[in-house]
């Protein structure tokens, strides 16, 4: 109710003070953000080992956050910030117990890859300082959740007791915690709807709605009901964790409260300045939050474009104009963020939401009040915990639907971050300003982003073959590029690199290529079948009797990949891409190494030999004809090739894919035997890209 009255009243003039304060805020914030991502601690630090105290800020998983950490070495002790601790045993840690650690303390360090994850910006957004390995020495005191969270966690098992086929949907929806079955959230993620999940303004508004309801006895726009608003707002938003969504909504609530205290219109704009500039200014991290840059994009969107989105669709029934017009609003508000941030969009999410909003607007207040006539007598809440079931039930009925139908999710390549900046002020200015300022101010965001989307679009069709050898530790993973067609050998052990790289440039592979059935080079694969669109999966011929490797197969089929054996002599073409199968014949399934796919890649402008883990021994029976760019064989191993070898292909450039490791390698004579031959290495020189140019192959290293 607030959101929809909000939007329908006077914007055109806001108060300018209130969007002065938030731009101060938010210069304010980049600035602070700024300075204090240059003041982390640097990555090029070497580790240093030492005895870690800290309180637990959370219930241990697989890693434990440690806020105020102390770092005592060689006698002295080192305030450290907020410290990510992995150690065995940490699961068992509780929120509020005192931890105290041998470890190993690093660095928040990013990976050299392309489109990789910004870890030290997220961490530093988090309040984290160094990443911790080691061991746990002792844990001391008893959890302590505080009084909100400890009451969190009780209602929890009410939500389970009440609901324990939906508990999962409505602990998400009520309580912004909980686990979540990994189908069900997926299909809310392809459907649109996965917002709807989050506790967020959309939430807020629901609860005010209700509060409102609840408070109708007292007189409008008077101070006691205010205050009694307010309050349950402020109780509802430290009971779900206060995000920076809820924080958002519940101040702009209190800004629209004030102003019909006094007797004014609301003005939207105005209150989400307020909201936006008061959050920066007292948390200017959350600059760097995307929970706050898409509640804030979103919001800027239904105040700013609900408007035009009526009058457009006056023609539909009443309720159906409000409802489209306000999702319509918010999505295309947070489009840019959405696709810089995920690299997707829910190709049905407007009829989604159509459905799923209504019903969550239901289940959550039903879910509430549930959960307090529960507490006062069990009995009184069958009734709204049948309903609300109901509610959550059509909600998963709705998702999993519109989830299953054809091109649900759209795959779409990463936007740059410049473009989903410069969206929110083109949107402001285009609406909401006159005159000469209008037409200057305009011009000049709309050039901005033409120019950055003209690169954008530039960069994903590449006239030349590029190839890029990912950073992945001691595994390989590799990907050429040539105008629409894309082509990746190999995945690595986890596929996040190759997927993350992807999903920046194509998040379709014409071709998947797995060179052997090796952890490290296919122990990705059901990553990139679940994240990437994958036309074709090849292999080396014979593989398949492999049990392991046959049940990929199995995954690529159902997952509608065209599954394809290949061996020496074939020739693999993809659009402008072309590769020739050098080996093996057949592969022997316990011959993984030496039967490994090696692959010659053919272009106008040059060539590049792609060894896999292939021996010398069998490089030595090919004819291997001279190549641009050679990558070597088994991350460097001695078995690999020798100097005649290499003489014989003539390479510009060597690359090796290699990490840490517990083999030593590279191994010294793999190094010697390339002679006065350029290398590359991936653990120095992070990701390696190479273009093939008319004038011969360029580099480009990924490494800061």
């Amino acid at each position: 109710m607030m959101l929809k009255g909000t939007a329908r009243q006077g914007f055109r003039r806001p108060a300018r003070p209130l969007l002065w304060f938030a731009a101060a805020a938010f210069l304010y914030a980049c600035l602070y953000c700024f300075l204090g991502l240059r003041a982390l601690p640097d990555e090029r630090l070497e580790p240093k080992e030492g005895e870690l105290r800290g309180v637990a800020m959370e219930d241990g998983e697989s890693s434990l956050l440690l806020r105020d950490a102390v770092f005592s070495v060689d006698g002295r002790d080192y305030d450290v910030g907020g410290v990510r601790l992995w150690a065995a045993g940490v699961s068992d840690v509780r929120r509020g117990q005192s931890v105290r650690a041998l470890v190993k303390l690093s660095p928040i360090v990013n990976q050299d890859n392309p489109g990789a994850f910004n870890t030290r910006r997220y961490c530093y957004a988090s309040g984290i300082s160094y990443s911790a390995d080691g061991k746990l020495l002792e844990v001391i005191g008893k959890a302590d959740y505080g009084f909100f969270g400890s009451l969190r966690r009780q209602l929890q098992g009410r939500v389970q007791a009440l609901w324990p086929e939906r508990a999962q949907t409505l602990n998400q929806l009520l309580l912004g915690d909980g686990e979540m079955e990994e189908g069900l959230l997926s299909s809310y993620r392809a459907s649109g709807a996965a917002h709807v999940l989050a506790v967020s303004g959309l939430h807020v508004g629901f609860v005010a709605a209700l509060l409102s309801l609840l408070f109708c006895f007292l007189p409008k726009a008077s101070l006691p009901r205010f205050l009694a608003e307010s309050l349950g707002l402020l109780a509802y938003c430290l009971l779900t964790g206060a995000g920076p969504s809820t924080q958002r909504a519940a101040l702009m609530a209190a800004a629209v409260g004030l102003a019909r205290l006094r007797g004014r219109a609301p003005d939207g704009l105005s209150a989400l300045g307020l909201a936006a500039g008061v959050i920066l200014l007292f948390e200017p991290r959350q600059l760097l939050s995307l929970g706050f840059q898409l509640s804030v994009s979103a919001m800027l969107g239904v105040v700013l474009l609900t408007d035009p989105l009526q009058k457009a669709l006056r023609r539909l029934p009443a309720f159906l104009r409000d409802a489209l017009s306000l999702t319509l609003a918010a999505q295309a508000g947070c489009l840019p963020a959405t696709l810089s941030a995920f690299g997707s969009a829910g190709l049905y999410s407007p009829l989604t939401n159509l459905l799923a909003v209504p019903l969550a607007g239901l289940a959550v207040p039903l879910g509430l009040i549930s959960l307090l006539l529960d507490a006062l007598w069990p009995p009184l809440a069958t009734l709204p915990a049948l309903l609300c079931g109901l509610c959550a039930g059509g909600m998963d009925l709705v998702a999993q639907g519109f989830a299953a139908l054809p091109h649900a999710q759209l795959l779409l390549p990463k936007l740059p971050v410049l473009i989903s900046a410069l969206w929110p002020p083109l949107l402001l200015v285009l609406i909401e300003c006159r005159g000469k300022l209008r037409l200057f101010a305009g011009a000049g965001l709309a050039a901005g982003l033409l120019i950055c989307l003209g690169v954008y679009l530039y960069a994903l069709f590449p006239r030349d073959l590029t190839l890029t050898f990912l950073q992945v530790g001691c595994a390989d993973s590799l990907y050429l590029r040539k105008g629409a067609a894309t082509v990746a050998v190999d995945t690595g052990r986890s596929g996040s690199q190759l997927a993350n790289a992807l999903q920046a440039e194509d998040p379709t592979l014409d071709a998947l290529i797995l060179s052997h059935g090796d952890a490290d080079h296919c122990g990705g694969t059901e990553r990139l079948l679940r994240d990437i669109r994958v036309r074709e999966l090849c292999y080396p011929k014979g593989l398949e009797q492999d049990a392991d490797f046959a049940r990929l197969l199995e995954l690529a089929r159902e997952a509608g990949v065209n599954v394809r054996p290949v061996a020496a002599g074939d020739e693999l073409v993809y659009d402008g891409i072309r590769l020739q199968v050098l080996s093996p014949p057949e592969a022997r399934p316990g011959h993984d190494n030496e039967d490994s796919l090696v692959l010659r890649v053919v272009d106008t402008n040059g060539s590049a030999l792609l060894t896999a883990d292939a021996d010398g021994e069998t490089l030595a029976g090919l004819d291997l004809e001279h190549a641009d760019i050679l990558k070597l064989p088994h991350h460097g191993s001695r078995s690999g090739l020798d100097a005649k070898q290499v003489r014989a292909i003539g390479p510009r450039l060597a690359v090796l894919s290699v990490g840490g490791n517990p083999y030593g390698l590279p191994a010294q004579e793999a190094l010697d035997a390339l002679g006065e031959t350029p290398l590359c290495r991936t653990d120095e020189d992070g990701a390696v890209r190479v273009f093939f140019r008319s004038g011969g192959p360029t580099l480009v290293t990924f490494a800061r």
